[in-house]
């Protein structure tokens, strides 16, 4: 008896390229957005698998504030809903703030209102920093 066994989906390269491309220039962004506030940052790198896409290593890019610390943290390209999800993380409970990119975009998705909190341009990415900062620092 005989079984027959799927072949996995073909990956799509120049997708992952693009999405790899893309996120660097995010992080790129949030870097210089970063320095700007005096905050420290540091790169490191993980790696992220996903069907379609295979396995690949992405930049993840740690922020280092007088208040604390967060982390933009990728999550994938293949999103339910999306187009991709990068988490800016609050340490170190490492509550998220996600930015997503849909139709309009990328936004911060605020989990707490169900609602936008944001696009990705540098006020509003301080504004989301500053506001996880503070809310990690308030928790008891």
């Amino acid at each position: 008896m005989s079984s027959t066994l799927s072949q996995p989906p073909p990956v799509r390269e120049a997708e992952r390229a693009s999405w790899i491309a893309e996120l660097k220039s995010i992080l790129d962004q949030a870097e210089q957005w970063s320095r700007r506030q005096d905050w420290t940052v540091r790169r490191d790198s993980k790696p992220i698998t996903e069907p379609m896409l295979g396995t690949y290593t992405v930049p993840v890019l740690l922020i280092h504030t007088p208040q604390g610390r967060l982390i933009l943290d990728p999550i994938g390209r293949e999103i339910v809903g999306a187009h991709g999800r990068i988490d800016l993380c609050v340490m170190p409970s490492y509550d998220p703030m996600p930015l997503v990119k849909g139709e309009n975009g990328w936004e911060f998705w605020s989990p707490k209102s169900q609602s936008t909190a944001g696009s990705w341009k540098e006020a509003d990415f301080v504004a989301v920093a500053k506001q996880l900062l503070q809310e990690e620092n308030e928790t008891p």
